[in-house]
């Protein structure tokens, strides 16, 4: 391809981000919507004092957050997200096990805030709510009782349109959820790396 071609090729691609580089814009309210999407590494332990049982692995990551500007860069949203790791490593008492045609996973559903910090579009955000932990085993699924999930990120985005922005996050999550006719609790964390996509 000649150089001007490449150019010009260069341009139309980098139309939409500078027609709107340099301009101080802000969250200022109004309906917001995000979503994320990326991977990690995610683990949930149970311990009941005579076993200890762990899964971890790669995961994979989605989050959605639905809200309303209530501030100039502050929004209140609900969240809803889940990480899955399919085949993950099983920490048996100390012996880890390789497994096959199993996924391990944790959903979750609550409210949170995002705060964006003027105009260099870095921000933060929160969640808290109910999650669940969710596994299937050759085809056969079961779950945990409803306990708590919550997480928070830190992360940029760039304007790519009048009120588009994509951006970059790093995630924690956490959660501790009953087993199911017990006392003990399966726990762990899910660290991410993920895309945003965000409307506000």
């Amino acid at each position: 391809m000649k150089s001007w071609s490449r150019l010009a090729l260069l341009s139309v691609c980098l139309l939409p981000a500078s027609a709107y580089a340099g301009e101080a814009r802000s969250h200022d309210g109004g309906f917001f919507f995000r979503a994320t999407l990326g991977g990690g590494a995610s683990s949930t332990k149970f311990d009941d004092g005579f076993d200890e049982v762990e899964f971890k692995g790669p995961s994979g990551t989605a989050n959605l957050a639905l809200g309303y500007g209530i501030g100039k860069n502050l929004i209140l949203h609900a969240n809803v997200g889940a990480w899955v790791v399919v085949d993950p490593t099983l920490d048996f008492n100390g012996v880890e096990i390789e497994t096959d045609e199993v996924d391990v996973g944790v959903t979750h559903l609550g409210g949170g805030l995002t705060y964006y910090f003027g105009e260099s579009n870095f921000f933060v955000t929160g969640f808290a709510g109910i999650g669940r932990l969710e596994a299937e085993v050759d085809g056969e699924e079961s779950s945990t009782d409803d306990g708590f999930a919550g997480g928070g990120g830190l992360g940029k985005e760039w304007w790519v349109g009048d009120r588009f922005g994509i951006g970059v996050m790093g995630s924690v999550e956490y959660h501790s959820v009953p087993e199911p006719l017990s006392d003990e609790k399966w726990s762990g964390t899910s660290f991410a790396l993920q895309v945003t996509f965000t409307l506000n």
